[in-house]
Parts: structure tokens; sequence; C-alpha cells
């Protein structure tokens, strides 16, 4: 399943307008939650971090069938997770959002959005991590970072 990072983080940064920041601390608890191995959530404390409530699915480019189609033989196990979060979500449990860098790398919530996609919501929630100025960040960073000054 190709993702176009470039395309996600310019659709991203054009729906930054209506993002606010979020402490970490009202992170802790979902990021613990999250598949170790990227940096943003290994070590989170150099992150700045947005809520975008309603985020297009679409834009992810992320589907339940792009999904299987990449797992392979580990397919049925990516259908159960998709089916149990879509269980979830019918029956009222709070939404939980995909976290994505600046940059359009998706690092949690590939079952999540497929999952909204399969219930056909044209919105979800998304929490974008930007990494802390420190000398070399990329250009997705620093436009968030300059669009929102510390």
């Amino acid at each position: 399943m190709y993702l176009d990072t470039e395309k996600l983080a310019q659709r991203l940064y054009d729906s930054s307008f209506r993002a606010e920041e979020v402490r970490l601390s009202g992170l802790r608890a979902m990021l613990s939650r999250a598949h170790p191995g990227h940096e943003a959530i290994d070590e989170p404390e150099n992150y700045r971090w947005f809520l975008i409530k309603k985020f297009p699915t679409k834009d992810f480019g992320i589907t339940l069938r792009g999904m299987l189609e990449e797992a392979g033989s580990a397919a049925s196990q990516e259908k159960w997770q998709h089916d149990r979060i879509v269980d979830l979500l019918q029956s009222g449990e709070p939404e939980y959002p995909a976290f994505v860098t600046a940059t359009g790398i998706v690092i949690d919530g590939y079952h999540r959005i497929a999952a909204h996609r399969t219930l056909k919501d044209k919105e979800m929630s998304v929490v974008v991590s930007v990494e802390r100025p420190k000398g070399y960040d990329t250009e997705w960073d620093s436009l968030w970072n300059e669009a929102f000054p510390s």
C-alpha cells in the first residue's frame, strides 16, 4: 500500500488552521498504547502535538483492501483488528485518533483509519506530531512551528 506522504503532509498543513495544540500530558495514555518504533512515540517530549478534530479519512489513502493486500499471510489478523475497531465504533466507544507526523507518515492508526473508511465516516480525529526546533528539522515541521510559535 503506497502512501503519498508529501500529499498527506500538505493536506495536514492545509488543515492546520483548525488544529489546536495538545499538551503531552493529555496524550500520554494514548501514546502508551501506540506501537513503539517511531521516535515520536518513543520520545514524545521532543515533539509538539496538534489535534485536528475533523480530518478527511480519504486523505490518508488507507483502505482495508490495501491493508489486506499488503499483509499477505497475516491478512486474517489484519481483518480481525479492523473488525474489532468497527465493532467498538459502532457500539459508541470514544473515537481514538490516528497519529501522524507533520511529514505525512502515519505512525499509529492504520486499522482505525480503515475502520472509519469502512463505516463511510468522512472525517476522523488525527493528532499531528511536529518535531521541536533544534537546529535541523524538516520543512513540514518548520512550517507548523512557524504557524504555531511556542
